[in-house]
C-alpha cells in the first residue's frame, strides 16, 4: 500500500486496516533517472481517545456552591482532580472570573506533581471582593506536546453576603 503525495491524506482504509498495529513508512523522491529513498520509520497506529478534563471544584464551597468569606479568609482552594492526568512539563492556568475581574494562576507541573491532585489557592480578598456575585472558575492545560485542553466552567459560585 502506498500513498500518493499528491493526495492530502492517506486513505482511511489503510489506517483502519492497521489499527492497533504498526506500519513501516518511508518516502521516495524521483529526480530524473535517480530515486532517493528516506529512512524507514516504524509507526504504531492506535485509536485516539481524549478523556475530558475533570471539572474544577472549590474545597471551601458549601453544598449549594456558595463561598463564605469567613471560610475563605486564608484563600479559596481550586482543586483539579488527579484524573486530569497532569504530566511533568504540562502547564496549567487556573482562572477565577467575576464582575470584579479575572484572576489567573499559572503552574508548571513538576515531576512530583505529575499524576497528583493539583491545589491552587486564590486570595481570600478575591472572594471577599466578590460578595453577592457569580464567579466562573475553569482551567486550561497546555500539554508538553503542545495540545491545549480546557475544563468545563464551574459557574454560579456565589459569595455569601
Amino acid at each position: 500500500h502506498g500513498c500518493d503525495w499528491s493526495s492530502d491524506v492517506c486513505s482511511s482504509d489503510l489506517v483502519d486496516a492497521n489499527l492497533d498495529g504498526s506500519v513501516a513508512v518511508r518516502y521516495e523522491v524521483v529526480r530524473g533517472n535517480r530515486t532517493l529513498a528516506s529512512e524507514t520509520l516504524l509507526l504504531k497506529i492506535g485509536a485516539t481517545v481524549i478523556t475530558p478534563l475533570p471539572d474544577p471544584t472549590v474545597k471551601e464551597a458549601k453544598e449549594d456552591g456558595t463561598l463564605d468569606p469567613v471560610d475563605t479568609f486564608n484563600g479559596a482552594t481550586v482543586v483539579i482532580d488527579a484524573s486530569a492526568n497532569l504530566k511533568e512539563g504540562d502547564f496549567v492556568t487556573v482562572s477565577w472570573q467575576s464582575p470584579g475581574g479575572r484572576y489567573a494562576k499559572d503552574k508548571a507541573i513538576s515531576a512530583s506533581q505529575a499524576g497528583q491532585e493539583l491545589l491552587v489557592i486564590f486570595s481570600g480578598t478575591i472572594v471577599a471582593n466578590d460578595l453577592g456575585n457569580k464567579v466562573q472558575i475553569y482551567y486550561v492545560v497546555t500539554r508538553v506536546d503542545g495540545t491545549i485542553e480546557q475544563s468545563n466552567v464551574l459557574e454560579d459560585r456565589k459569595s455569601v453576603v
